[in-house]
């Protein structure tokens, strides 16, 4: 089996996964708001159940296995495919369970690190995307709002968990969970319809520029 089949083949049972992941909690998620951890032990709905575990195996192949998928699919070398694919699992994992103490400098670092990468980004699409056209250059366009919008909610996460541990902000009104999901949501939104307008418009372009046809040779006469 080639790189391309196989790549399809970890895109969908990724996909699969997170169809799952999504499946389930949707499911579990109403009883789970509304009863503790011990009162749905031994039921479908307890934390830790058969349901549970299949639940966190369809996120976790969910992030890895699509990725991964893609990069086979697209990719002539696939030495390194493994690695970028499971550094999404190993970021989110790390998220997860790594609890350091409050640090100022390694949140202002963060921060550094996420403004100067949207400036990169910005610098890049100058030297990039001047020539571009059409539907393909409204899609970076789209895809720029998009960062420009992730960025912003990366704000609204550095207020949310920095401001109560400023002294002179601690009473100063920070973020919210569900205003924070919204704006990630626009962002990966927009994203995809910058990339599908991309797609498009350079299906568009190709469509529109054939390829000449070569001419046959001609055959001596005997």
């Amino acid at each position: 089996m080639n790189k391309q089949k196989t790549g399809k083949i970890c895109l969908w049972i990724g996909a699969l996964g997170f169809l799952t992941f999504v499946v389930l909690t949707v499911f579990q998620g109403p009883m789970q708001r509304t009863n503790t951890a011990e009162e749905l032990t031994g039921t479908i709905y307890g934390i830790w159940g058969a349901l549970w575990w299949i639940r966190m195996m369809g996120v976790g192949l969910g992030m890895m296995l699509p990725v991964i998928g893609v990069l086979l699919a697209t990719s002539e070398k696939g030495s390194y495919v493994w690695l970028l694919g499971l550094l999404p699992m190993f970021v989110m994992e790390a998220g997860m369970f790594w609890h350091p103490p409050y640090m100022p400098p390694l949140l202002g670092l963060g921060g550094v690190i996420i403004a100067a990468s949207y400036i990169g980004i910005l610098w890049a699409w100058t030297r990039r995307n001047t020539a571009i056209e059409g539907l393909t250059r409204t899609g970076k366009q789209v895809q720029l709002v998009g960062y420009t919008v992730l960025v912003g909610t990366a704000l609204l996460l550095c207020m949310a968990f920095g401001n109560p541990n400023v002294l002179a902000l601690a009473n100063e009104p920070v973020p919210g969970g569900q205003g924070i999901n919204s704006s990630l949501a626009i962002g990966m939104l927009l994203l995809f319809v910058g990339h599908y307008l991309e797609v498009k418009g350079s299906e568009e372009a190709t469509a529109s520029h054939p390829a000449k046809l070569r001419p046959q040779p001609s055959g001596g006469q005997d």
